[in-house]
């Protein structure tokens, strides 16, 4: 079975993600990135999730976004779960797209 190489930071990111999901094994491929963060596509196995993370350059900016996704989701708007939330690291249900407006 070929096995995706990863680089050693991608690599403990995957493992914090894989950590707080509960899962045995993330993969990650890198879609864009602003405001020190990095946004990333994860492939859990069980499913993908959308993974931002970084030193976010506002203080307590992924907590404030998650807390902001959840009340906007118990309004009953279409917005992504929030899977997880750290620091550094905000962990929500991927959803699919085709990049047009």
């Amino acid at each position: 079975m070929n096995e995706v190489r990863q680089s050693p930071d991608l690599q403990c990111l995957a493992a914090r993600a894989s950590a707080l999901l509960d899962v045995a094994h993330v993969t990650l491929s890198p879609i864009s990135g602003n405001w020190g963060l990095t946004v990333y596509r994860a492939n859990t196995g069980a499913g993908s999730a959308a993974i931002k993370a970084g030193k976010p350059q506002l203080r307590g900016h992924l907590k404030t976004e998650a807390r902001m996704l959840g009340e906007l989701r118990n309004q009953g708007l279409p917005v992504p779960e929030v899977l997880a939330v750290a620091r550094d690291m905000l962990i929500t249900e991927w959803i699919e797209h085709d990049n047009t407006l």
